[in-house]
């Protein structure tokens, strides 16, 4: 199974990033998270385009669903079987069950990455914004995050302009358990990449060094040769929107995580 092409793009992007700068890499390789992975397809295709040039990549995909992780699994084998990826990858890649939002994936020791494509649409968005083929064969599980509960475990009535973005608090609660380096989620649009980066990197007290939005349409220019549009004035915390249409991936970065991303230089003001 392939990714959907947005999602593709903004992962070939990360790949591509970290690849240019693999002097900055650590030395014993990368490790890699891919939370709410559903069949596999982000950590596959990570896999595929790092492995080349990377000699030890291990991507662990974490998911609730046992359907999705048993064609993950699937998707895994066929693959390597068929040579579209390396031997490797069988000892390199593997995915678990976890849940995202009860805080309990096996994460263990360090990782330098945390990637997601998490479910960020609003039940009355579900209804009302997505095409009827999504609705009609895409698993609401993986679109729409689940209503929150009280403490009784009960659903509270009422949904929240917000209720899509129930996932990005506890991504990035784990990508700090996990010592992250640089976090890369998807989001559905330009609106809801605001509404995240102010959750996530402007009120994280300084956890995250940098941060950019991502958009759909790079123009055949990289992240880091793409001229910036800041959202934040002086007063606040810069995020850099980078390439045009709607916005895709909010990434944010600390420590080495900005040299794996854009190198030694400086980023453009």
């Amino acid at each position: 199974m392939s990714p959907r092409s947005e999602t593709e793009s903004y992962t070939t992007l990360l790949a591509e990033a970290l690849l240019r700068h693999t002097q900055a890499l650590p030395p014993q390789g990368l490790r890699i998270l891919d939370l709410c992975t559903g069949t596999g397809c982000i950590a596959l295709l990570l896999h595929a385009l790092l492995a080349p040039r990377i000699s030890n990549v291990s991507i662990c995909g974490i998911d609730v669903s046992p359907v999705a992780l048993k064609l993950a699994h699937r998707n895994l084998a066929w693959n390597t079987r068929h040579g579209h990826l390396r031997a490797a990858s069988a000892r390199q890649v593997g995915f678990v069950y976890g849940d995202v939002l009860t805080g309990t994936p096996p994460i263990d020791g360090h990782w330098d990455i945390l990637i997601s494509n998490p479910p960020y649409i609003s039940p009355s968005g579900f209804d009302t914004e997505t095409e009827r083929s999504v609705r009609n064969y895409e698993p609401k599980l993986a679109l729409v995050p689940p209503p929150p509960r009280e403490r009784s475990g009960k659903p509270v009535s009422g949904e929240s302009d917000m209720a899509g973005d129930t996932f990005y608090k506890p991504l990035e609660q784990l990508a700090r358990k996990a010592k992250a380096k640089i976090m890369v989620v998807e989001v559905a649009g330009t609106e809801q990449a605001e509404r995240v980066t102010e959750g996530i990197y402007e009120k994280s007290g300084g956890y995250w060094d940098g941060c950019e939005v991502w958009h759909d349409d790079w123009d055949g220019r990289r992240p880091d040769e793409s001229v910036p549009e800041w959202n934040r004035g002086a007063a606040g915390p810069r995020v850099r929107h980078l390439g045009t249409g709607h916005g895709r991936a909010v990434v944010c970065w600390r420590a080495q995580g900005r040299e794996w991303l854009h190198g030694s230089r400086a980023l453009l003001a």
